[in-house]
């Protein structure tokens, strides 16, 4: 049964598609099987992975309007074949405009439904959404388990994430997804100054509602991880030496350490299935 992750922030600019980017691509590299979903407009998931938004036959967009199913817009990524992308191009948002989704009475769970088998044959789906509280948004957070918040460490920081722990908890309590769970917040852009390491106290302070979610893992402010989106490819497959690798990859064990606290090796295991 594969363990459904969103990367979400009601803020643009933090971090989420370059997390799901490197997140997907690193685990596929462990041998997990992998979904990488692309519930974002902007389509720079898509794009990261190399994929030509327009040459697609078919996408995201499609599943939405029910013509597809999400086994059949999937694209197999060229570094590794156990590694699959569910692409977006930017007219699911006139896809979710629309009468058939829009005025649908349930319109936030429509792919909730249209999973099927696939949930047996991955270890991980990782979801990329846009900033704030979208029908795409809400679609991806009715099939998640856990939430991970990539964030800035500004001002705005902290009204984000009590933004984030609320949307969660509306989630759970409006029954669209009662078994979701914030799994933990991720520092991006990470500068070791003084504005950092004042707004990381605020948020790591002993009173802080956020403290037990931090990740240890800080991903460095790094143009290696632009550049090799740029370049259609996670930082993986275009630097391992640069301090953009080294963090996603520290990132990704630590990751997979506090999954095990929730589930037994057994369902981590890349033999599993």
């Amino acid at each position: 049964m594969a363990i459904k992750i969103v990367l979400a922030n009601r803020k643009g600019g933090v971090g989420k598609t370059t997390t799901a980017l490197n997140l997907s691509a690193n685990l596929a590299s462990m041998g997990y099987n992998v979904l990488a979903m692309d519930f974002d407009p902007q389509s720079n998931l898509t794009v990261g992975f190399g994929i030509n938004i327009l040459s697609l036959g078919a996408s995201l967009s499609n599943v939405f309007e029910d013509r597809c199913s999400i086994a059949e817009v999937t694209v197999t990524d060229r570094h590794g074949c156990n590694l699959h992308i569910v692409p977006s191009t930017p007219d699911i948002e006139k896809v979710i405009e629309s009468g058939c989704v829009a005025n649908h009475l349930r319109k936030n769970e429509l792919i909730k439904f249209k999973f099927g088998d696939l949930e047996e044959a991955y270890h991980f789906v990782i979801m990329d959404t846009p900033p704030g509280k979208s029908t795409l948004t809400m679609n991806s957070l009715a099939i998640a388990d856990y939430v991970i918040v990539p964030m800035r460490l500004d001002a705005l920081s902290t009204v984000g994430l009590k933004q984030m722990r609320d949307l969660v908890g509306d989630v759970k309590a409006q029954w669209l997804n009662p078994k979701i769970e914030l799994l933990g917040l991720l520092c991006t852009f990470y500068e070791q100054n003084t504005d950092s390491l004042e707004h990381m106290d605020i948020i790591s302070g002993v009173d802080s509602p956020f403290r037990e979610y931090l990740f240890e893992t800080r991903i460095r402010k790094n143009i290696t991880l632009s550049k090799s989106i740029a370049r259609g490819m996670p930082v993986i497959h275009f630097d391992k030496r640069s301090h953009g690798y080294m963090d996603y990859d520290a990132f990704t064990r630590e990751f997979l350490k506090r999954l095990e606290a929730e589930h037994s090796s057994a369902i981590l295991r890349p033999t599993a299935i």
